[in-house]
């Protein structure tokens, strides 16, 4: 009798134990479900919809997974896209953070979660770079730069992507020893590839050249370029160093910026560019020495400017010339 009312005893433990481990399991569905149907309703742009979904997963998330549970970080990280969607950057930000913090702590994300988590490094260094905070934007963009070659490797679209942006933030920031050091990494990954005949290449090309030329290291940049492309490079403009201005469809004026005149700045800028097949400015760098504020405003005007196309033997072609802008006191 003792041995059947222990028997008894195991299998109703067993059978209890089986109970309590269901019913998590599927209240856990419930959130994963939930999860999948918020992300659908974000892409689909029906944010307003996906809202009180992705409020209420929340707090189900924690309760029943933790609060350091991936569910829980994707749960938080759907939010801050739905916020996003709905143009509220404060609450996208304070999700997107509450979310890298759980993936911080979990082991073992899959290279979709890892790029999830750089999305949304990026998105923060985004939104951080549209209020001018351009100290905390790179930071954010440089880390998200991380999370990609960790998940990814470092040849890969995804890394380079990210490099990419780094690079360009590193210029616009003013901080052109730094830009070239990037833009000299991506350019390694970008010559391994077959031929480099476009548009976006190219681009690379033409912007590592003037991170070096403003870093001072001209040269450097010379040499480093006849050893990755010891001829022309596939659709390298053509042209010289022409003044152009009297070209121009549309030739944007820059505006005076604050700090030149708070330093009683002046003088010419002499903004080299690449022009496209379409009369499209793809590339503007300042090549004369001038107040920085000059530069980048003249280089901000370069790139909205429009050109007539050029045509060799029926055939348009790139072609590179000067613009000039007179910044007067």
């Amino acid at each position: 009798m003792k041995k059947m009312l222990a028997a008894l005893a195991i299998q109703l433990c067993l059978a209890f134990s089986i109970y309590s481990q269901t019913a998590p399991s599927s209240q856990a569905q419930k959130i994963i479900e939930a999860n999948e149907n918020v992300f659908k309703l974000s892409l689909q742009g029906r944010n307003r919809e996906a809202l009180p979904l992705a409020q209420q997963n929340i707090p189900l998330a924690e309760q029943i997974l933790g609060k350091e549970h991936l569910e829980t970080a994707k749960a938080y990280k759907n939010l801050g896209y739905v916020y996003y969607g709905l143009s509220n950057q404060k609450e996208a930000a304070d999700a997107f953070e509450k979310a890298i913090e759980i993936l911080k702590k979990v082991s073992n994300l899959s290279r979709e979660d890892g790029n999830g988590w750089a999305e949304m490094l990026e998105a923060l260094g985004f939104f951080k770079a549209a209020i001018a905070e351009y100290g905390s934007a790179e930071r954010l963009y440089e880390q998200a730069l991380d999370v990609r070659e960790k998940f990814n490797g470092i040849d890969t679209a995804e890394s380079v992507a990210a490099l990419a942006s780094v690079a360009k933030l590193a210029y616009w920031k003013g901080n052109y020893a730094k830009s070239a050091d990037y833009y000299q990494r991506l350019l390694k990954i970008k010559a391994k590839e077959t031929g480099f005949k476009t548009d976006e290449n190219l681009l690379i090309l033409y912007r590592s050249e003037c991170a070096f030329v403003k870093a001072g290291k001209k040269k450097q940049f010379e040499e480093f370029e006849k050893t990755l492309f010891p001829a022309a490079p596939d659709g390298a403009p053509s042209g010289s160093g022409k003044v152009i201005n009297g070209k121009a469809i549309y030739l944007a004026k820059p505006a005076y910026p604050v700090e030149a005149k708070k330093d009683n700045a002046s003088g010419q800028a002499q903004v080299r560019v690449v022009i496209g097949e379409n009369g499209k400015v793809l590339n503007a760098c300042t090549v004369n020495k001038i107040h920085p504020a000059l530069a980048l405003a003249a280089e901000i005007s370069a790139f909205q400017s429009e050109f007539e196309p050029t045509t060799v033997n029926g055939k348009r072609i790139r072609l590179t010339g000067i613009i000039t802008y007179n910044f007067v006191r």
